[in-house]
């Protein structure tokens, strides 16, 4: 067995094999729940489909006070068949760190008929920690960027230093102080945040450059730790330090193109089309998505600088890339991944962030009409 866990809870993934000589009819598993631990779901594991796991139903039943979990397998059980699945258990009940014992045993309708008995039980400990009282969330800076089609832009750097072609999503983490605890007011430490980042196309072409992820309150910014060589990956911006571009002499703005007017489409008053080149969703882990941890080393509830850090992924829009082909999404995400000893991760603790890329359209012109009235009186 194997068990892996959830922000809600933990997952134990079971393989239970027919080592034979004959088939096995009416198998069972029972695990007995530890207290406060609850049966949540029978569920597929690894790259299982819910399809793959309907012949096994799964329920809570008690006996003698004592919970159990009660799991009737594929009937019967062929030799040297594998029935694998999870049992989907809440956690979120338990009030202290004590390690809890999962205690399952695998039976069959007629007992007699097992060889040995010794390899049909399975006991596992796991160590269990509070919930972490945390909240995370997401946000655009720029919800909506819209661009002036202008070939003079290709033809220098000049994109890479306007404001208007950035694009910014922001995530704060913090401390619910409606109902923080000893261990919030003690501190929370190494909060590991994973950001999915559409850094490039499906073509592996820049698409958002990321230039820098900013901590936007300077009074803690020695609180935040991110070294990636995904951020600044070129060496095009000074605001990564710690990395050594020494040996990457040539920028990747020498392979900006340069496009003739005559190139550029004239007719401003085509609808615009979204580019499905350049759609790139990282919540669904689209190609071109780059995955990085920044770190939070410490939050403390009631403390003003804190109970909360913000940061922000700054991003270029990466022209030379996008030119002809259309309106886009981007979206990024952020999750918590990781937070300090004896504390687990809480529920919702991932979001995402999208920003709309459009081309600016000619607007249609306003005609003034005057009308001219006269009254014949006879």
């Amino acid at each position: 067995a194997v068990v892996s866990t959830q922000s809600t809870g933990v997952v134990v993934k079971y393989e239970v094999e027919n080592l034979g000589p004959e088939n096995a009819h009416l198998p069972s598993l029972k695990m007995k729940l530890p207290p406060k631990v609850f049966f949540i779901r029978r569920t597929p594991v690894d790259d299982q489909s819910e399809t793959d796991v309907s012949p096994i139903a799964c329920s809570e039943i008690e006996e003698d006070g004592v919970n159990y979990v009660e799991c009737f397998l594929q009937d019967p059980l062929e030799v040297n068949s594998v029935s694998k699945f999870g049992i989907s258990l809440d956690t979120t009940s338990l009030t202290d760190t004590d390690p809890i014992e999962l205690d399952a045993q695998v039976s069959v309708g007629s007992p007699s008929e097992e060889d040995n008995i010794g390899n049909n039980q399975e006991v596992l400990n796991l160590e269990v920690g509070r919930q972490a009282n945390l909240d995370i969330r997401g946000t655009s800076a720029t919800e909506k960027n819209v661009l002036k089609q202008d070939p003079l832009l290709l033809q220098d750097d000049a994109f890479l230093r306007s404001i208007k072609m950035e694009v910014r999503h922001t995530v704060s983490v913090l401390i619910d102080e409606s109902e923080s605890t000893d261990t919030e007011e003690s501190g929370i430490t190494d909060i590991v945040v994973r950001i999915n980042w559409p850094l490039k196309t499906k073509a592996g072409n820049y698409l958002l450059y990321l230039s820098e992820v900013y901590v936007k309150d300077n009074q803690i910014k020695d609180n935040f730790m991110v070294n990636s060589p995904l951020i600044d990956p070129d060496c095009l911006f000074e605001y990564n330090t710690d990395r050594d571009c020494s040996s990457n002499p040539e920028s990747a703005a020498s392979s900006t193109v340069v496009v003739n007017e005559e190139e550029v489409s004239s007719d401003e008053d085509a609808p615009p089309k979204q580019s499905v080149e350049l759609n790139t969703d990282c919540a669904a882990d689209a190609p071109g998505c780059v995955k990085f941890n920044v770190t939070i080393i410490l939050l403390k509830s009631g403390s003003i600088n804190m109970k909360d850090l913000a940061f922000e992924m700054r991003s270029i829009i990466w022209l030379p890339t996008i030119d002809g082909l259309g309106d886009f999404n981007v979206t990024s995400t952020a999750e918590v991944v990781s937070v300090g000893a004896g504390l687990v991760i809480p529920p919702n603790s991932k979001v995402s962030m999208k920003t709309q890329i459009v081309w600016e359209t000619s607007k249609q012109k306003n005609i003034l009409w005057i009308i001219i009235g006269s009254v014949i009186g006879g």
